[in-house]
């Protein structure tokens, strides 16, 4: 037996589109709908909980006016809207924690970047705020996609199953919020990081690259929360896909001292690339000062990171490359994880 959950905004009048105005567009028009017995005779505002045993036969049937992925996409960025001024705590909450962590590292690196790097501890001590902002990203905006990706997951199965809109447009929408608010958080970071510390690199590099490594390692949050049964699951399996990046990104052991066997993994972490870029960026400007000793001690960084500056716009790729593999990793997961379900 099939049921759904349908609430109206207003109800049909005379001069009215014969297309109720729902809080989320569904893939089949109201007249399927209707056929299948889907709506109460009396049309109140209230929810109406309503089953029809022959759904699956009236929705065979097709139509020309069903929900375009234009509407469907449309609605749902609407209803996110809604829901993020409605309830706007995870977002705020995210930007307190992400804007403490940077005052701490702040004040505890406060104005490392511009001290004199003749001195090899200066350098090695930029390089330790750099991966210090690099893993703050990671974990801080991963968990936070992963805890509100697992915790939708089980609202989208049941509108999903009943035909309220696609897999895409919602994949689509909930990208779109997750961008908004990864970006505010990491504006938030670079105001205050980036003045404290006293990067070298402009404050446009400084934010793209958190940006992009954030964006980058909550698609594999995604993915985590697409694949897993529940909150609690996605959790525990959360530290086993993130922690190890930090081994693979040359802060703790130079890549070439890893295995040869499992030293490919490299490529599959972002935080390998991310931390390529940031380092590229902030020691590049070495070279353009006169004394050599400066340069030097950041050729020896930059060499000892495997970082080829030359190669920086495939850094760029290869965060692109897997931002776009795990993202649709996880729509392949969603996808079939909500056909299983329905």
């Amino acid at each position: 037996m099939f049921c759904g959950v349908f609430s109206f905004r207003e109800k049909k009048t005379a001069h009215a589109s014969p297309l109720y105005r729902q809080d989320v567009a569904q893939t089949e028009t109201v007249e399927v709908l209707a056929k299948a017995g889907f709506f109460a005779d009396d049309h109140d505002d209230n929810p109406q909980l309503l089953c029809d045993t022959d759904h699956e036969t009236a929705l065979k049937t097709p139509t020309r006016d069903q929900a375009s992925f234009g509407i469907q996409l449309l609605m749902l960025l609407r209803r996110e809207q809604i829901s993020l001024v409605k309830n706007p705590a995870p977002m705020i909450i995210n930007c307190f924690l992400t804007g403490f962590l940077s005052l701490v590292f702040g004040i505890i690196f406060y104005q490392i970047g511009a001290k004199d790097r003749t001195d090899p501890i200066v350098v090695q001590s930029q390089l330790g705020a750099l991966m210090n902002i690099n893993m703050s990203t990671m974990m801080g905006q991963s968990q936070t996609a992963l805890i509100v990706f697992a915790a939708e997951r089980a609202l989208f199965l049941r509108e999903y199953a009943t035909d309220h809109y696609g897999i895409v447009p919602y994949f689509v929408s909930h990208l779109a919020t997750e961008a908004l608010q990864c970006s505010v958080a990491m504006m938030v970071q670079a105001l205050i990081a980036y003045f404290m510390i006293g990067f070298q690199q402009s404050f446009v590099e400084f934010l793209l690259v958190t940006f992009a490594l954030a964006m980058t390692t909550t698609a594999v949050a995604v993915l985590l929360g697409a694949a897993s049964s529940d909150i609690k699951t996605a959790q525990a399996m959360f530290p086993l896909v993130i922690v190890p990046q930090f081994y693979f990104s040359g802060l703790f052991i130079a890549i070439n001292l890893i295995p040869s066997w499992i030293r490919w993994v490299q490529y599959l972490c972002s935080m390998t690339w991310g931390a390529r870029l940031s380092f590229s960026y902030e020691f590049d400007n070495c070279n353009d000062e006169e004394d050599l000793l400066a340069a030097k001690n950041c050729d020896n960084i930059l060499q000892q990171n495997g970082v080829d500056l030359e190669d920086r716009w495939w850094y760029w790729l290869a965060l692109l490359a897997l931002f776009a593999a795990f993202r649709l990793a996880a729509l392949y997961v969603l996808r079939r994880k909500a056909t299983d379900f329905a």
